[in-house]
């Protein structure tokens, strides 16, 4: 038959360079000319199927289907179980040596870094720099670590309000720039610092002197990261309006979503999405068009629940990638994926095999990317969770001996260890496997520590804690910054270094 020619091709015919040992590949090869004389090249392409698996692969100006599409094909399968594979699309993650200029390191806010894990944990410096909630993550920019803060009264106004800017090497401060209420997020882009806060205001502040450039009034609260492309600063406020700014602070343009927008937006360069706290999902060219827009439907929770959105969306490849919490909870991984070019929901979060039992709880972060899979951080779980980028389904559960009732910060990914700083006071490593790699806990300071809804396997609550809620940043020597909401912020280093 017609499946036993196309693997006669590959067994023994001209397509045995797509040959794979522990799969059986059948398909035709193909070689096509076009143009004439001297404008004439080929066109080579195999075409097949393994399992339940078609492939196509076309060379341009390649020799022969035989001689070049066929070894593509074999590299294809090959490769296939490595997880990198897995992803959907490309998803690039920060260099290592690069900085790290906002939330998630990119306007995608795909959390990963190719810096060399940290194994051994060791505390290089502390500083006291005022609350940091899961609104106020740190930045890293050349050998100066940037954050907003919450001051020493979170939702008021205090003289300890502002942004600080701090010495990559050992914490001391570069400057302290003073505002009259609570600054959220902070992104870099040269060598300006880009703020919003609860004043409703944008400031642009250098990076060297900490003096102001420019600020505009926005109107309402700004809770997450702006997202800067080449061209534009983006927020997103409390009010619902994303606003587009160029250098000047001029608005360009400017778009409302149903809902406050709490995470900030997340882009490409290219493309720019948003996200309500009411699931409205918005998708806009550069110039202000709207490409799509979708309305969040919870897959894993009551068709009468409606969803709340804390955090940011993330770019993952050709997906965009949504979180989620609903009341009562989910019944398994609270994430929503859509083709973030057309916008079709592409997969909802899903535990066919019961990977995570019932470890699946409500999704306050964003994902990280570590290769093919995508890393959430949920309420009451004991450890991070992760989902195959490709289907949404659970690949792995990591676990440990502390549960929280409540999470906010981000997990970050460094050189494959998945890092999640948690409230119970301690930054944990996990494997790319899920396993416990390490638990870095931080002392508690008398007077800023706050007790926390974290308890052991015992069921033991734990005490006042450094209740760490902001998601970390990775410098360009590879230090992890950690921030808490207990005032401090602390640098992490590779113990011996």
């Amino acid at each position: 038959d017609l499946r036993a020619m196309m693997r006669a091709v590959v067994t023994s015919g001209t397509g045995r360079a797509a040959a794979a040992s522990d799969r059986e590949i059948a398909g035709k090869t193909g070689t096509a000319q076009i143009g004439e004389g001297d404008e004439a090249k080929t066109v080579a392409w195999f075409v097949g199927f393994a399992d339940d698996l078609a492939v196509a692969v076309v060379v341009d100006g390649g020799a022969s289907g035989g001689e070049t599409a066929a070894p593509l094909v074999a590299e294809f399968f090959a490769n296939l179980d490595d997880p990198v594979f897995q992803a959907v699309g490309e998803v690039p993650c920060v260099p290592a040596g690069a900085d790290w200029p906002t939330f998630q390191g990119d306007a995608a806010h795909t959390g990963c870094s190719l810096a060399e894990a940290i194994e051994d944990p060791e505390l290089l410096w502390t500083a006291e720099v005022g609350i940091q909630a899961w609104l106020n993550s740190p930045v890293v920019a050349g050998d100066t670590v940037v954050v907003g803060s919450a001051g020493t009264r979170r939702a008021g106004s205090d003289s300890t309000d502002g942004v600080y800017a701090l010495r990559l090497t050992d914490g001391s401060q570069r400057w302290f720039f003073a505002t009259s209420n609570d600054v959220n997020g902070v992104s870099v882009t040269g060598d300006v610092v880009v703020a919003v806060g609860d004043e409703g205001s944008v400031w642009w502040i250098d990076l060297e002197s900490g003096t102001e450039l420019g600020a505009v009034d926005i109107g309402s609260p700004v809770f997450g990261y702006p997202a800067i492309t080449e061209d534009l600063v983006v927020v997103g406020d409390s009010a619902g309006v994303l606003s587009a700014l160029d250098s000047t602070g001029s608005l360009v343009w400017s778009a409302q979503l149903d809902g406050a927008i709490r995470g900030g937006p997340a882009s490409d360069g290219t493309l720019i999405y948003a996200v309500s706290d009411l699931g409205d999902v918005h998708a806009y060219d550069i110039n202000g068009f709207r490409i799509w827009s979708q309305r969040i439907e919870p897959a894993n929770a009551d068709g009468n629940v409606l969803p709340i959105v804390y955090g940011a969306p993330t770019i993952a490849g050709d997906l965009l990638i949504v979180t989620y919490t609903v009341d009562g909870g989910p019944s398994g991984p609270a994430v929503i994926a859509y083709d973030r070019f057309v916008g079709q929901q592409a997969w909802a979060g899903s535990d066919p095999g019961q990977v995570g039992g019932e470890q699946w709880a409500n999704v306050r972060s964003s994902v990280a990317v570590a290769g093919g899979r995508l890393v959430i951080a949920g309420s009451l779980t004991s450890g991070p969770q992760a989902l195959w980028s490709s289907s949404g389904e659970a690949a792995w559960v990591g676990t440990s001996d502390v549960i929280c009732e409540r999470h906010w910060a981000s997990p970050v990914v460094m050189g494959g260890l998945v890092v999640v700083p948690r409230p119970d006071g301690a930054v944990y490593g996990f494997t790319a496997e899920g396993d416990l790699a390490w638990r870095f806990a931080f002392p508690a300071h008398t007077g800023t520590a706050r007790l926390t809804t974290c308890s052991d396997i015992g069921g033991s609550i734990f005490g006042a804690v450094a209740d760490l809620q902001a998601t970390p940043a990775i410098a360009p020597n590879g230090t992890l910054i950690v921030a808490g909401a207990d005032q401090y912020i602390y640098a992490i280093v590779e113990g011996g270094k």
